[in-house]
């Protein structure tokens, strides 16, 4: 069961790597680097010069960094995919030990497969709004199942003490709430990022610093929404941190939560009065996936 465990944990941070690698691909603008999937300019391996390229493909457009940010991208999902078969296989070995370990273990796999055909899907459509945030939610959902499958392997078949009296009702509800609201407006601000995808396309020479003032009603309610979450999120830390029952884990979870709310809307704003660097866009991305499973932690632990 340990190795279970070190091999699931392995493969949760190999996930959250790549969600700060996909961001890094978006905010470089090399989501359409390789134009086709799965192979890129029609070979497994890029072109390394414009000689290189195959006839018919358009010259002009290409860019040597902007392919290979693309295609490390892709060899980075297949390494976590190679992770997550580890998972399964060893969640296999120990079925009898833990039984609920390998239904996890096979789901995530399975939504490791459809989240490469939807990767397949957004280069197909040109990174269509939808369907880049239906490829950031499926990596959501599996970031939460390898942290219950992370929890399953730690507990096992083996009863265990009653925790429910270490988060209060109204916390445990509390939480329920931040968790979704917390995924809707990681979505949301997917939406945006794809909208400006949208707004350079249509408007080639529009200065930076008005991109965001075109995005319209998304954007203003993905930005409301941010505050209040944050509040949100720093009042439920507080009460959780403060509370004499809460266990000593649990308690440097909830400070975690309250430190990533805080850095997170601090590049929130940091991207809306520095014209959406793309450092910080990343920095932004990452924070949020970092952010929602410390609460799918707590969460889990909750229950």
């Amino acid at each position: 069961m340990d190795s279970l465990r070190r091999v699931a944990t392995v493969t949760t941070v190999a996930t959250l790597l790549l969600i700060t690698v996909g961001a890094l691909v978006r905010a470089s603008g090399a989501g359409l680097g390789c134009p086709d999937w799965p192979h890129c300019y029609g070979r497994w391996v890029p072109p390394l010069s414009v000689e290189d390229l195959p006839a018919g493909a358009d010259r002009a457009t290409f860019n040597l960094a902007k392919t290979w940010t693309e295609y490390l991208n892709r060899l980075a999902g297949v390494l976590v995919g190679g992770l997550v078969l580890w998972t399964c296989w060893r969640a296999w070995s120990v079925r009898k030990v833990a039984r609920r370990v390998f239904p996890l273990a096979l789901g995530i796999t399975l939504l490791t497969g459809l989240q490469g055909w939807i990767g397949g899907l957004v280069v197909k459509y040109e990174l269509d709004p939808r369907w880049v945030t239906a490829h950031l939610f499926l990596a959501l959902l599996m970031l939460a199942l390898l942290i219950e499958l992370q929890e399953t392997a730690r507990l096992g078949n083996f009863p265990q003490p009653d925790r429910r009296a270490d988060m209060s009702p109204v916390l445990r509800r509390a939480l329920e709430v931040l968790l979704v609201f917390g995924v809707v407006q990681i979505l949301l601000g997917a939406l945006v990022r794809g909208g400006l995808e949208v707004v350079v396309q249509e408007n080639p020479f529009l200065p930076r610093e008005r991109w965001i003032d075109t995005l319209g009603l998304v954007e203003l309610i993905h930005r409301l929404l941010a505050i209040a979450l944050a509040l949100a999120v720093l009042s439920f830390s507080w009460r959780l941190a403060r509370s004499p029952t809460t266990p000593v884990t649990d308690r440097r979870l909830a400070w975690s939560a309250a430190l990533l709310i805080a850095a997170q809307y601090g590049s929130g704003v940091g991207l809306h009065r520095w014209a959406l660097p793309p450092t910080l866009q990343v920095v932004h991305i990452t924070l949020a996936s970092w952010l929602f499973a410390v609460l799918f932690l707590l969460h889990r632990r909750a229950r």
